[in-house]
């Protein structure tokens, strides 16, 4: 699976408008995909090559407008043509800062965008195969309308911040491993499910910026459920990616110019679908009989800690560290891989890395 992109760009700024930044600008984007498929069968091999080539042009204008130092505003739009759809596409973008007062802020911003470079992956676990393709007739242009809206409070040594968003996706790619890819020059033979998604979240931050120890404990809370008509009998479900709750805390300290630092994370599980929802299709293919992504894995919980030192000498600096993951080596599971290739589908718990310790040196002359 080869990728490879060419980007151009010219930017210029202009000022000559009082409290206004304009900024303008063209790109082009070139993208060559190569995807091989070596298949073997006793001592007959078979060898296919899918090439794909496209590119993106670009221009957008951008105005960053700041009349006094209570209101910024930010307006851009985004023009691109594609020359696989023949198509130009639209992305207009806003964002706002507001100043309440010298400590407090709010914020807010909406934007759509784009997405030409499409990365197949499947949500289910058995077969690991992913592949890039650009957006043509056969492959649609993924379209996301991104909203933001937030509070910023800052007292002394600490910031306290509240954001919430949403993300909904249109013409969302879904690729299941359990349809065989077969790909061609006109991409007629490749099963791809097009649907919708849409995403909705929270994160508390309380951070301390000064002082002997700093650092910030944040709550993210998140939902994310996807939409397509000809999966899980019309149902919408979540991806096996989505954590509904994460907390995190960091603590960060400097002890004889030595940078010292502890992370824990916690987090839910992942979704998965249960054994008794699957079934085997032909040539040994797991397929899905409904309830997909119904369950969830076990919370998962790290402590990581990171050590550095910066020892500067007269002609050179050379910078140490030592970093843990996983201190005290829980179990985690990542993901159920499923075994078709047995009298019954077999179920096994992929674990992610335990304790793993890492060393580097930098020498800077």
């Amino acid at each position: 699976n080869y990728f490879s992109e060419r980007n151009i760009k010219y930017n210029q700024e202009y000022n000559g408008l009082k409290n206004h930044k304009i900024t303008s600008g063209i790109e082009e984007n070139y993208y060559v995909i190569k995807i091989q498929n070596n298949n073997t069968d006793g001592s007959v091999s078979n060898t296919t090559v899918f090439s794909q080539t496209g590119y993106i042009h670009s221009f957008y204008l951008h105005d960053h407008w700041g009349e006094n130092a209570i209101w910024t505003t930010y307006s851009s739009l985004r023009l691109s043509y594609n020359n696989n759809t023949n198509n130009i596409y639209f992305e207009p973008r806003f964002a706002m800062n507001y100043k309440i007062s010298p400590s407090t802020h709010l914020e807010a911003s909406i934007g759509k965008h784009h997405q030409f470079v499409q990365h197949l992956s499947n949500e289910d676990n058995n077969i690991t195969q992913s592949i890039w393709m650009i957006s043509s007739d056969r492959i649609p242009v993924t379209t996301s309308l991104n909203t933001h809206m937030g509070i910023n409070y800052k007292l002394n040594d600490y910031n306290f911040s509240l954001n919430s968003y949403t993300r909904s996706v249109n013409k969302l790619l879904y690729y299941e491993n359990s349809i065989p890819l077969v790909l061609n020059d006109n991409l007629t033979n490749i099963k791809i499910d097009i649907g919708t998604s849409f995403s909705r979240g929270t994160e508390i931050l309380f951070r301390k910026t000064t002082g002997l120890f700093t650092g910030w404990l944040s709550y993210h809370l998140n939902q994310t459920k996807f939409y397509f008509p000809d999966l899980n009998n019309g149902k919408s479900f979540s991806p096996n990616y989505d954590r509904m709750h994460e907390f995190k805390t960091v603590l960060i300290t400097n002890i004889f110019n030595t940078d010292l630092t502890a992370t824990w994370v916690f987090s839910s599980g992942g979704y998965y679908t249960n054994l008794k929802d699957l079934s085997i299709g032909s040539g040994y293919n797991i397929m899905i009989s409904g309830n997909k992504n119904s369950e969830r894995l076990g919370v998962s919980h790290h402590l990581d800690i990171s050590i550095n030192k910066n020892l500067k000498l007269p002609k050179f600096q050379i910078d140490t560290g030592f970093s843990i993951y996983n201190l005290y080596n829980n179990k985690n599971i990542s993901h159920k891989r499923y075994n078709p290739y047995t009298a019954q589908i077999s179920v096994k718990d992929i674990v992610m890395f335990g304790i793993t310790p890492s060393f580097f040196i930098r020498i800077k002359f």
